[in-house]
C-alpha cells in the first residue's frame, strides 16, 4: 500500500463521479420511494474515506502511459525560470496556489468557529423551566448531557453547535410546544449521530479541494441528507397532526432566513440553506412518509461497496525508468547505456547490448546517453 500523486488524482476523479451519481439519485423521488436515505449517506461517507485513503493497494493494476502522461509531466515540470538552485515550473506554481488557497480557507473557517464559540460563552442561557422540560422530553440520548439553550434576536434558524458541550440556538420567535418539541428532536438527532463531525470533515475536504466544484456539491449534498436524516427521526416520534405543525415550523423559519451562511460550518441548522428545491423535497418526504423498509438497501449497499473497491483497481501513471540507485547500479555503469532510434521513439540498451525498455520521451535522466540511428551505427 503506497500513496502517490497519481493515486490521489485517480481518487479525485472517482469521487467526482460518485458525487455526480449521488446528486442525480438524491433528486429522484422514485429512488427515495424504494430506498431509504442510508445508501446515499453511506455513499457520501465512502467518498470521504476514498479521499483519505488515496493509495495503491496490492491488487491495484498500474497502467503505464508511454506518450500522453509523460508529455504532460514534462510540460508541468520543465522549468521556465531558473535562479541559482531554484527552478520555477508550472507544477510549482499550481501547487503553491493550491496550498495558499487551502490555508486561507481553513484559517478563515477556524477563526469563524473560534469567534462563534466565544460569542456563545458570553450569551446567557435560557432559564425558562418550561423550555427545558420540553427539551428533556425530546432528548432520547442514552446518557443525557447538559444542553445549553440560547435564544437571541440575531439567530435566524434553530441549530445545534458544539462537539462536546452542545448548545441549541433558537431565534427569538414565538413557538408553540409541538413546534419546540420537533425542533429539539431535530437538533438532538444531529448531535446524537455526530452530524457535526461529518459536516466538519466534508468542509475540510471542500477547503482542501476548493478548486473542484464537485467537492462543493459533495459538502452541500451531505448537509441536505443530514437534514433529511433528522427530519426522518422527527417523523418517527410525532403523529400526523404534529407532522403538519412541523411543516409549518419549517416554513416559518425559512421565511425568516436572509442568508445562506448562518453559522460556522460545524453547526447543524434546522434550515441549512434557502434552496427551494431542497425545501420542497423535505416537504415531499415528510408528507409522503420516509421509507423505513430496508429490504432494498440490502441489495444496494453491497453494490456501493463494490463500486468503492473497484475504484482502487486501476491507477494510470507516466512510464519512467528507475534510477541507478533503485536498481543497485552506479551512475558510471548506467552512463554506458545507449539509445537506438525507432519509429515509436527510442529503445534503451545497457552496456551489454541487452534491451531495457522502449522510451517515448527522453527526460533529464537520459539526456546524456548516446543516441544511434540503428544497431549497426552503434557497432
Amino acid at each position: 500500500m503506497q500513496f502517490t500523486i497519481f493515486s490521489l488524482i485517480v481518487s479525485i476523479i472517482w469521487v467526482s463521479i460518485f458525487v455526480k451519481v449521488i446528486c442525480l439519485l438524491r433528486k429522484q423521488m422514485i429512488f427515495l420511494k424504494y430506498f431509504t436515505i442510508y445508501p446515499l449517506l453511506i455513499f457520501l461517507i465512502l467518498c470521504i474515506l476514498r479521499l483519505f485513503l488515496s493509495v495503491e493497494w496490492p491488487f491495484t493494476l498500474i497502467i503505464n502511459s508511454y506518450k500522453v502522461l509523460p508529455q504532460i509531466q514534462s510540460f508541468l515540470y520543465t522549468p521556465f525560470f531558473k535562479m541559482d538552485s531554484i527552478n520555477i515550473n508550472l507544477a510549482f506554481i499550481i501547487i503553491t496556489i493550491w496550498i495558499i488557497g487551502t490555508f486561507s480557507i481553513i484559517t478563515k473557517n477556524t477563526r469563524c468557529y473560534y469567534r462563534f464559540s466565544r460569542l456563545l460563552n458570553i450569551l446567557p442561557e435560557v432559564t425558562d423551566k418550561h423550555l427545558h422540560d420540553i427539551l428533556a422530553k425530546s432528548n432520547d440520548l442514552k446518557s443525557p448531557k447538559k444542553i445549553k439553550i440560547v435564544v437571541h434576536d440575531s439567530i435566524e434558524s434553530p441549530a445545534i453547535f458544539g462537539f462536546f458541550r452542545p448548545v441549541i440556538l433558537l431565534p427569538n420567535i414565538k413557538f408553540c410546544d409541538d413546534e419546540l418539541f420537533s425542533i429539539f428532536i431535530h437538533e438532538i438527532t444531529h448531535y446524537k449521530y455526530g452530524h457535526s463531525i461529518i459536516k466538519s470533515i466534508s468542509e475540510f475536504i471542500r477547503a482542501c479541494f476548493w478548486w473542484n466544484p464537485f467537492f462543493k456539491d459533495m459538502s452541500m449534498e451531505i448537509a441536505h441528507i443530514l437534514e433529511m436524516h433528522s427530519d426522518k427521526a422527527v417523523c418517527n416520534r410525532i403523529n400526523a397532526a404534529q407532522q403538519k405543525i412541523y411543516l409549518e415550523t419549517i416554513t416559518k423559519v425559512s421565511n425568516k432566513i436572509s442568508s445562506t451562511a448562518i453559522y460556522p460550518n460545524a453547526a447543524c441548522s434546522f434550515i441549512e440553506e434557502r434552496n427551494d428545491d431542497k425545501l420542497k423535497q423535505r416537504f415531499q418526504m415528510i408528507i409522503l412518509g420516509y421509507n423505513n423498509n430496508k429490504m432494498h438497501d440490502v441489495v444496494l449497499i453491497p453494490i456501493i461497496i463494490v463500486m468503492f473497491i473497484i475504484s482502487y483497481s486501476v491507477v494510470f501513471q507516466p512510464y519512467s525508468l528507475p534510477s541507478h540507485e533503485d536498481i543497485g547500479l552506479s551512475a558510471e555503469v548506467t552512463s554506458a547505456w545507449y539509445l537506438i532510434k525507432t519509429t515509436e521513439g527510442h529503445n534503451l540498451y545497457d552496456s551489454n547490448n541487452q534491451f531495457i525498455a522502449q522510451i517515448v520521451h527522453i527526460d533529464e535522466s537520459l539526456k546524456d546517453l548516446k543516441i544511434y540511428e540503428n544497431m549497426e551505427d552503434m557497432k
